[in-house]
């Protein structure tokens, strides 16, 4: 799974990419956008056809596409092979991003689940902590195409331990078929929608492209919620929203990673102003908090429930947003290290459980669909989170950075004790015999 979180390298790139070709800065935001709106917009549709296909199956054919997309990016001679290049690399990461949970909870017995999902979302933070550190030696000794050209190796090796030691899982015994318009409703819905969110600052909230692409969204998804009405060709039971425990957490996790999203957002730019260039060398310290919390959700769950752990994640999230938009021009370095790791073992904790309620809510004849969910939502709050994030503290700039920065992350404060208390209230489930 660490060919897809180990794009994190890609970022560092970024700087000798748009000098290789050319490009202005505001140019290699579509590097990103074309990466994520692919794998976005495709996870639920190809998790669905996983789970009627067979999830190894689809998961090898995830790893050979990115073999070969990876080396088509890696041998661009123009910023547009390479955005093409990247499309095809979204579609092999959603491939495997739709598949990799699955395989997961299907391979392991019912009894170790949480255990694996405690160890999976630490292998998957674990690549995305090392991403940025490789890419930035790989780019400083063999120039931007390294960042891709490393994982190519990586992924005919996973391929290959993938035929050797994971068992091909039986297929959804169900009858039904897999409904290749819902899929494309669904993705173009999602894309359309995505680049309206993402993109509205730039296009401009009432302009053409923004409204036209609102509403394409919306009348695509529409669409397609009323094409899931019937029992047969189903990518996803929506009466699963119904229940209110289910719904609940779901929208928690969109608010979650939207909030938590200003810290890899905003305080690059305040490491850069408090400690220089070295000071960046401190955010790594978020994604090692979630690699490590990981671990600690599995064994919190041993003990507590899936609710019990993610309200105790999302505490601790609130405690650290409101530390961070109380540091001064200049914190201790010590101080946001601990603030930052802090921040990191709570999110891993809410992400652990709520990955944990999403894989035991459906069947499993609809794993594919149930992890394709968890990273549809983290996605969708991303981009919500970079959106609002970004207009808001442009709204507040001209009261000086140090009042920007506190503004947006009392607001991310806010947004995640709202969450919280949304999840105490209605977002437990109902006891079972």
């Amino acid at each position: 799974m660490s060919v897809a979180p180990l794009d994190s390298a890609v970022n560092v790139a970024f700087p000798a990419i748009t000098q290789a070709f050319g490009e202005p800065v505001s140019s290699i935001r579509w590097v990103v956008i074309v990466y994520v709106l692919t794998y976005a917009s495709l996870l639920l549709g190809f998790g669905r056809m996983a789970d009627l296909l067979g999830h190894r199956r689809v998961f090898l054919a995830g790893l050979a596409i990115s073999i070969v997309a990876l080396t088509l990016c890696a041998l661009a001679t123009g910023f547009a092979g390479l955005l093409a290049a990247r499309v095809a690399q979204g579609v092999g990461s959603s491939l495997l991003l739709a598949t990799g949970p699955a395989l997961m909870t299907l391979t392991l017995p019912p009894t170790q689940r949480t255990r694996g999902v405690g160890l999976y979302t630490f292998a998957f933070a674990t690549a995305a902590t090392v991403g940025p550190l490789a890419g930035g030696l790989l780019v400083e000794a063999f120039g931007w195409p390294a960042v891709f050209w490393y994982r190519v190796p990586l992924a005919a090796l996973a391929a290959a331990l993938t035929l050797t030691w994971v068992p091909a899982a039986p297929r959804a015994g169900t009858g039904e078929r897999f409904d290749p318009l819902s899929g494309i409703a669904l993705a173009a819905g999602l894309a359309a929608a995505l680049l309206a969110l993402g993109q509205g600052g730039h296009f401009g909230w009432t302009s053409p492209a923004t409204l036209g692409l609102a509403a394409a969204g919306a009348a695509l998804l529409a669409w397609f919620a009323h094409h899931q009405r019937g029992p047969r060709h189903r990518v996803m039971d929506l009466a699963l929203f119904r229940q209110r425990p289910f719904a609940v957490i779901n929208a928690a996790h969109v608010l979650l990673n939207g909030a938590a999203f200003m810290i890899m957002l905003i305080v690059p730019f305040y490491l850069s102003r408090a400690h220089g260039a070295a000071g960046g060398m401190l955010l790594a310290l978020a994604p090692l908090g979630y690699a490590l919390g990981s671990p600690l959700a599995a064994r919190a769950l041993a003990r507590r429930t899936p609710h019990a752990v993610a309200l105790a994640g999302l505490a601790g999230s609130a405690v650290s947003l409101a530390a961070v938009a109380l540091w001064p021009e200049r914190a201790p370095a010590a101080w946001i290290a601990a603030v930052l790791l802090g921040h990191g073992l709570s999110y891993g904790l809410f992400q652990v459980a709520v990955m944990d309620r999403a894989m035991s809510a459906l069947s499993r004849a609809d794993q594919g669909v149930a992890g394709s969910l968890n990273m549809v939502t983290r996605t969708v709050g991303v981009v919500l989170g970079v959106s609002a994030g970004s207009a808001l503290f442009a709204n507040l700039a001209g009261g000086g950075f140090q009042a920007a920065f506190a503004g947006v992350f009392w607001s991310a404060c806010a947004v995640n004790a709202a969450t919280l208390a949304l999840v105490a209230w209605a977002g437990r489930p109902p006891v079972r015999a």
